[in-house]
């Protein structure tokens, strides 16, 4: 291939002085960069995250099944009051959201750092979807 520059001298990683903010950056032709600093992402995440903590609080005030959440960031559980982990997974799934049992009584959320705010309104609408599915369910 004819003037591509190597894989070495088009991906490169930068870091402060102390490491604290990592990132990559793609060199092209301009310079332009096309990853922001991970500093950026902690701080999407920490929002996004907190959008989804006050979401499961919201869902335990209106499903008996919900407890309340654990986590941070945008890994979060939703902790179930009964050992039903696996219908809901099963009924997120129908609703188009995947989600996983880490327990009989928690389903883990885990969507990717550059989850929208729409994206995430997405999710706890599927959310509420699932939960309400399994509320009207018989007992697993």
């Amino acid at each position: 291939m004819p003037n591509m520059p190597s894989r070495s001298s088009r991906l490169r990683r930068t870091s402060s002085s102390r490491s604290t903010s990592t990132g990559c950056q793609a060199a092209s032709p301009g310079g332009r960069q096309y990853c922001r600093p991970s500093r950026v992402t902690r701080s999407c995440a920490g929002k996004a995250g907190a959008t989804i903590a006050s979401a499961i609080t919201d869902l335990s005030d209106r499903h008996g099944l919900v407890l309340g959440g654990r986590g941070r960031g945008l890994l979060q559980a939703v902790t179930l009051t009964e050992p039903r982990a696996p219908a809901v997974v099963g009924a997120a799934l129908d609703a188009g959201l995947v989600v996983n049992a880490v327990a009989p009584d928690a389903v883990r959320l885990a969507p990717p750092l550059i989850v929208s705010d729409e994206e995430l309104e997405q999710l706890v609408a599927r959310l509420d979807t699932a939960f309400t599915a399994v509320g009207r369910g018989a007992p697993a």
